[in-house]
């Protein structure tokens, strides 16, 4: 058998380290005693950010390296759809398709920013900014709820009662609704089609981020939001607003300058451990926070940071022991 197309060591780094602090977060939205500390909200916050952002680069190269078309990412999309759905009804024992997880983001993304990358140029940046600029507006507007709708399995029709909700949870207020959570893989795909400013003149790409994000920090710091936090999950993007975007897209280009500039060596090995295999990273954490520890239990930050520990090393030996046979099984 032929051996796979070679991965992108730098994403699959920066996958990994998403994963990381993912997997932090969602346990603490479980398990962590409230409130959270600044820090600590500040750490799990840029997971998603990251996430979304890698999956619209990621579609970039499948289309431009690969030969991929339209139909391979709506096939795409649609397992990811489906296995969010598998999520949502065998983990969290709730109704799919209703307060819009990553999963669901995700999948309806990469056909999306497939379409997105057919427009010209110009028009995709304008998209960009129109759809984080909206975002305030509709929030407003709409309405922004605090807590997205969850239904458990044994509630009796539910969809009749909840529509209204529902449907605004997928546009605006939902945990990662479209508006304007969509930008980020759309900035991803912009991004890759300019890596020829991290590989070749690194110290511009250090220079643009760190503008960027300074930019967004002072923004931030007028323009903070409420930060809500949402049945324990303190990530600081409830609601997402214009001046977290520019705060994460300048940290996330001085990131990637970091992890493009130095060889991390054994760190970088170990994030793209998790980077390689990130949704199958994705449904065994959560298994473990769900069914390792009681529900509702809640621990003090210690005790957190030693459950967190233990979590990660599992889930990482777990899935490089997987990833090892897949390795052998293309070298047969």
């Amino acid at each position: 058998m032929s051996s796979p197309i070679p991965r992108n060591a730098t994403l699959d780094s920066l996958r990994g380290l998403a994963v990381l602090t993912m997997i932090g977060a969602n346990f603490a939205g479980e398990h962590l005693l409230e409130p959270h500390p600044m820090w600590f909200r500040f750490f799990g916050t840029f997971a998603a950010p990251l996430f979304v952002t890698l999956a619209g680069m990621m579609v970039f190269i499948g289309k431009h390296n690969k030969g991929r078309g339209f139909l391979y990412f709506l096939k795409r999309g649609a397992f990811v759809l489906a296995l969010g759905a598998l999520v949502d009804i065998m983990i969290w024992q709730c109704y799919p398709f209703a307060s819009v997880d990553v999963l669901y983001l995700i999948g309806l993304a990469l056909p999306l920013t497939y379409l997105f990358s057919l427009m010209p140029n110009r028009i995709r940046w304008i998209s960009i900014v129109a759809v984080v600029g909206i975002a305030p507006f509709l929030q407003h507007r709409l309405g922004y709820a605090d807590v997205p709708t969850f239904i458990r399995l044994h509630e009796k029709l539910p969809y009749k009662t909840h529509f209204s909700a529902i449907w605004k949870h997928w546009i605006i207020d939902g945990w990662f609704p479209l508006i304007p959570w969509i930008a980020f893989a759309w900035l991803g795909l912009q991004f890759e089609s300019l890596r020829h400013l991290a590989t070749t003149r690194l110290r511009t790409t250090l220079g643009i981020g760190l503008g960027v994000l300074a930019v967004g920090v002072g923004l931030w710091i007028l323009a903070p939001g409420p930060h809500l936090v949402r049945e324990g999950y303190s990530e600081l993007f409830y609601p997402l607003l214009p001046s977290f975007f520019i705060l994460s897209v300048g940290l996330m280009i001085t990131l990637f300058w970091v992890f493009q500039r130095f060889e991390l060596g054994m760190i970088s090995k170990a994030l793209s451990v998790f980077g390689r295999s990130s949704l199958l990273v994705y449904v065994l954490h959560l298994v473990g926070i769900v069914y390792a520890f009681p529900e509702h239990k809640k621990y003090t930050l210690s005790t957190y940071a030693a459950y967190y520990a233990a979590i990660v090393i599992g889930v990482w030996l777990m899935t490089g022991f997987l990833a090892r046979r897949k390795t052998k099984q293309w070298k047969l």
